[in-house]
């Protein structure tokens, strides 16, 4: 894949100690690797772990200096922080802050209890998020409900940045592509050129819907999911086994904005509280 991975080097300010950590929990088997809840033995304090292996030198593997890159450049409230790294002979450790209550995915029960007026406060987050995201020059490229963290129920956290693109314009047509297909645009699935912001706003709505519904927006194979989409993007009619779903005027207009075939047409990160402000959304 064509891109440019950012020039940062390893933080020297990371005491990169094994030792200084006891394995608590099996969280979860990422995309690159697992992911254990730690602690920390002197201060007590508890995070999470991503375990990565590698051949060779660390550098070596894209995942590790995408998410490792991305991590030490953004600094924001709505962005999983990198506490430290530990370097090993042939696995390298991600620590990050630690999200009490998992993935937008995992908390369904919570997700129930929830008001209008929470979720519109977690949709403003994740909007602000990709905001600094794209500020910095960087695409996330994975955005959906697992990748979003909640470290208390009314904050949340984008994390996990291994398939982060860095200074791109645009992608050749016919690249491979790991990720959700139920949250990935039309011209991923495709398989066509493609522009890594614009992804991330495709993806940021489906993430919008699932939010105010808890139901993902499309279903089934990549076949079916991309005839869902083109009907969607021409018809604004939600796929008929979300029919029961109930959506305010202003959150369906929200998701017309984003969820846009073209994704030369898609707005920018910056303006969609702009955007969310216009239709009323964030009036709720």
């Amino acid at each position: 894949m064509s891109y440019e991975p950012m020039a940062v080097m390893m933080n020297t300010d990371f005491p990169g100690n094994p030792d200084n950590y006891i394995r608590l929990e099996w969280l979860d088997n990422g995309a690159f690797g697992e992911v254990w809840k730690v602690q920390h033995q002197q201060t007590g304090n508890i995070y999470a772990a991503k375990e990565i292996a590698y051949r060779g030198h660390h550098d070596d593997e894209e995942c590790i200096v995408r998410e490792r890159s991305a991590l030490l450049c953004l600094k924001h409230d709505g962005i999983i922080k990198l506490v430290d790294i530990v370097v090993l002979p042939s696995q390298i450790w991600l620590v990050e802050e630690f999200a009490d209550l998992g993935s937008l995915q995992d908390a369904k029960e919570l997700h129930k209890t929830l008001g209008d007026n929470d979720k519109v406060n977690l949709v403003r987050q994740i909007i602000q998020a990709v905001q600094c995201c794209h500020q910095c020059r960087i695409a996330h490229m994975d955005i959906n409900p697992r990748n979003v963290l909640l470290v208390s129920p009314l904050t949340l956290k984008l994390a996990d940045f291994g398939q982060a693109l860095f200074n791109v314009k645009s992608i050749p047509e016919g690249e491979e592509y790991l990720g959700d297909s139920k949250y990935l645009p039309p011209e991923i699935l495709c398989r066509d050129k493609y522009y890594p912001t614009a992804v991330d706003i495709w993806s940021l709505g489906c993430v919008v819907f699932y939010i105010f519904a808890r139901e993902h927006i499309f279903h089934g194979t990549s076949k079916q999911i991309i005839q869902q989409q083109k009907k969607y993007c021409r018809t604004h009619d939600l796929p008929s086994c979300l029919s029961g779903c109930t959506l305010t005027k202003s959150t369906r207009l929200f998701l017309c904005k984003t969820l846009i075939h073209r994704p030369q047409l898609r707005p920018l990160a910056d303006t969609l509280e702009k955007i969310a402000n216009r239709v009323g959304l964030f009036e709720s």
